[in-house]
């Protein structure tokens, strides 16, 4: 975990299973299957040896526009503008999340004038209408913040996952 974070950016990160916490959420079982990408699991979905995906809505809207596949429910906790008319898995389940975080982080000896700075130039850029634009399409929605605001955001998603990990049982390999 970085020891200073700015406001959240737009690169991709890796998060825990959504689909783990989706089973402890709605009290079902599923088999989890860990692929190792989202094409692996993407191919395995569209040929129908697996019944359901929680992944990037970038990558499978080509499929859902198409009717190849059927969007019951996006993992973000407001409608993705990308489809407006596709409930949040909170609107069943209150309080479900698994929104991947996206920030920007500093050598823990950055000076805080530093940070300060980079803070307000980041959020300034968040709300440029190009950048939300191109953010937009690829279904991610900018939204600036304080270090403080993010750090305490990086700390619940740690225990959040770290709960969904332990219940789950998974073990490094």
């Amino acid at each position: 975990m970085p020891a200073r974070s700015t406001s959240p950016a737009p690169a991709r990160r890796q998060q825990p299973p959504a689909g783990e916490l989706f089973k402890q959420s709605a009290g079902v079982f599923v088999v989890h299957i860990p692929y190792r990408g989202t094409g692996p699991a993407l191919t395995d979905l569209l040929s129908g040896r697996v019944q359901m995906a929680i992944d990037s809505i970038a990558v499978y809207k080509q499929h859902i526009d198409s009717g190849a596949l059927r969007a019951l429910g996006v993992a973000t906790a407001k409608r993705s503008p990308l489809l407006p008319d596709v409930p949040t898995i909170a609107e069943t389940l209150k309080g479900f999340e698994a929104a991947p975080v996206n920030y920007i982080s500093v050598p823990a000896k950055t000076p805080q004038a530093v940070i300060d700075r980079l803070n307000r130039e980041i959020n300034a850029v968040l709300q440029s209408p190009e950048l939300k634009e191109q953010l937009a399409a690829s279904g991610v929605l900018p939204q600036g913040s304080t270090p403080a605001e993010m750090a305490g955001l990086i700390r619940s998603e740690a225990a959040k996952w770290k709960k969904v990990i332990e219940v789950s049982g998974a073990k490094l390999e």
